[in-house]
């Protein structure tokens, strides 16, 4: 019992004994993996727990500390390199509004058009032929 607690001592010595910014620079990198696995897998059918699984922390704390640090939650990030993405491929006649859709991982043109119309206020269809008339 006494070297117990004589381990539980030291290990609140050593604990003491980090710079005092030691847990926070931790937390910065597994929030740029976040990013960047965000970044790399946007276009693929990835949720918030697969992110959380892939920082090794539970969804709610990488919700906080995402909010925290990007002033955003994960899945509006998410959301947000998607958008991006779509109004890009918009500009591309060539791709109909199912294969932009399919290519951002959503499950069909639906979901994709109703995610598009709430980030953007205005439908997919509505946004393209805006960008042609304005050319």
């Amino acid at each position: 019992m006494e070297l117990q607690l004589q381990q539980a001592l030291y290990r609140l010595f050593a604990l003491l004994s980090l710079p005092p910014n030691a847990g926070q620079k931790k937390a910065v990198e597994w929030l740029k993996k976040c990013e960047d696995y965000i970044d790399s897998h946007y276009m693929e059918l990835i949720t918030v727990s697969d992110i959380a699984e892939i920082a090794g922390v539970h969804r709610s704390h990488l919700y906080m500390e995402f909010n925290r640090n990007y002033g955003m939650s994960p899945k509006t990030y998410l959301i947000r390199k998607r958008m991006e993405k779509a109004a890009e491929l918009l500009r591309h006649p060539a791709l109909t509004v199912t294969e932009i859709a399919l290519s951002l991982g959503y499950a069909d043109v639906y979901a994709f058009s109703r995610a598009f119309y709430n980030f953007n206020g205005i439908s997919p269809t509505a946004y393209r032929l805006g960008r042609q008339a304005s050319k």
